[in-house]
């Protein structure tokens, strides 16, 4: 039995770990890091944090300022005052951004190595937090950092899979091409899965869990669409126009690819990994979720 504490109420991530560790017999308290002072956390009483608080891609033009104050002031604050109070255990949630590259073609992009150049406030305020809280790290207190690719599962937030949802609804037929441009995806089960045991043998310090299987957009549409029981014809008619665009952004943002090397991503053996995108996507059969 260990005691955790999760910062970020109300997170799609935050809750479905919550939930799930609490399946498992672990006590698991959540704090609403918006609303409170950290000077309120009783961190005497936890064994591990998990920090899932963050700003993401925000749709208002925030400033630098904003990104660094909540997803590098608040999160290296928290982890600073757990190891005072002699807690064993700091998750952090980073991203895929902080390797500051994006979605490529024709073979779409792996990972393997961070990029120095970091565009995007997100990424680059990610990326200065796992600097700082490796200087935290140590044998008494152990950091570990997870940088997960997309997320999905049922009553996840964002519009990525709804977008391929509704694709899949209203149209008839679509390129087949740059299949080899594969996306890496993480759903929500093999998250909370991978959590639990990162709980019992903290172990630090970066992590890439993915699904077994990466996919392309042409991959994902048929799954959606045999789930959505939609009939859509995959025809290569089309495909030389669509090269003659290849690195125009719209094209690059619908069939390009990023993905983790598996050679970064081998944990607990992939014991975690209990459901792949073949049978992870099947919650998108409820039409309410568009």
């Amino acid at each position: 039995m260990k005691n955790i504490l999760i910062t970020g109420k109300g997170s799609f991530i935050g809750e479905n770990i919550k939930t799930y560790l609490e399946k498992q017999n672990f006590f698991v308290e959540v704090f609403d890091i918006k609303n409170e002072p950290i000077d309120n956390i009783e961190f005497e009483r936890f064994d591990t944090i998990i920090h899932v608080a963050a700003i993401v891609h925000s749709k208002e033009d925030l400033p630098w300022e904003s990104y660094y104050s909540v997803n590098v002031e608040l999160p290296v604050n928290i982890a600073t005052e757990a190891k005072k109070y002699k807690v064993d255990h700091f998750i952090f949630f980073s991203s895929m951004a902080v390797f500051g590259e994006d979605k490529k073609l024709p073979a779409g992009n792996v990972l393997t190595n961070i990029n120095k150049r970091v565009n995007s406030y997100y990424g680059k305020s990610k990326r200065e937090a796992e600097k700082k809280l490796e200087e935290l790290n140590d044998q008494k207190f152990k950091v570990s950092i997870v940088r997960p690719p997309s997320i999905y599962g049922p009553n996840c937030p964002g519009n990525y899979i709804s977008t391929f949802v509704r694709i899949a609804d209203r149209i008839k037929i679509f390129p087949e091409i740059y299949k080899e441009s594969k996306q890496s995806f993480l759903h929500i089960d093999n998250l909370t899965k991978f959590i639990e045991l990162l709980v019992i043998q903290p172990t630090e310090l970066y992590f890439h869990p993915q699904d077994k299987t990466q996919i392309s957009t042409v991959e994902l549409l048929k799954i959606i669409a045999g789930y959505r029981n939609k009939k859509i014809i995959f025809t290569r008619l089309f495909n030389f126009i669509i090269k003659l665009f290849q690195n125009n952004s719209l094209v690059i943002k619908l069939f390009g690819g990023i993905s983790y090397s598996s050679a970064i991503s081998t944990h607990y053996d992939n014991i975690y990994q209990i459901k792949d995108v073949f049978d992870g996507f099947s919650y998108i059969k409820d039409d309410e979720l568009i």
